[in-house]
């Protein structure tokens, strides 16, 4: 979409950014869980944070988003949200019980990248760190450096 071009390929202008983020906060309403994903990862790729964006969208439309989203957008929106310092804890509460149970269907890049989201939020949670790590054996020969890495850092 848009907002994958504009992080990705530029401009890299401010004014932009407002207009978009500005639009996103108009259609917020009507987002699915996988353009939410993708306009939050937009925004923590380009380091652009709006907080008052951030604050309503995070407290108004992300715990319905959480808990219709499938695995793979949750992990985008949770990691996303704690890369933009959008920490809602209603949202990280009700993600727990859906990321604990998914952990299995997880792989090494999605258990990194919700490790490190809660790591990096302040939100402890012994359950779910017990669920993600105990996937890590079985997933360490098919995984990249980097992924590891992340990993390793959240620990």
């Amino acid at each position: 979409g848009l907002f994958q071009r504009v992080a990705a390929n530029g401009p890299r202008d401010p004014s932009v950014w407002r207009k978009l983020v500005a639009r996103a906060d108009v259609i917020a309403h009507s987002l699915t869980s996988k353009q939410a994903a993708l306009v939050l990862s937009a925004l923590a790729r380009a380091q652009h944070r709006n907080e008052s964006f951030l604050r309503r969208f995070s407290v108004k439309f992300v715990p319905s988003l959480v808990e219709s989203a499938e695995l793979v957008d949750l992990c985008g929106i949770i990691s996303s949200l704690s890369q933009l310092d959008a920490y809602c804890e209603e949202a990280f509460d009700l993600a727990v019980e859906r990321l604990a149970a998914s952990a299995p269907q997880m792989d090494l890049k999605q258990l990194s990248l919700v490790a490190n989201a809660f790591v990096r939020a302040g939100h402890a949670d012994a359950e779910l760190f017990r669920a993600l790590l105990k996937q890590v054996p079985r997933r360490l020969a098919r995984s990249t450096g980097k992924d590891v890495a992340v990993l390793l850092n959240a620990l």
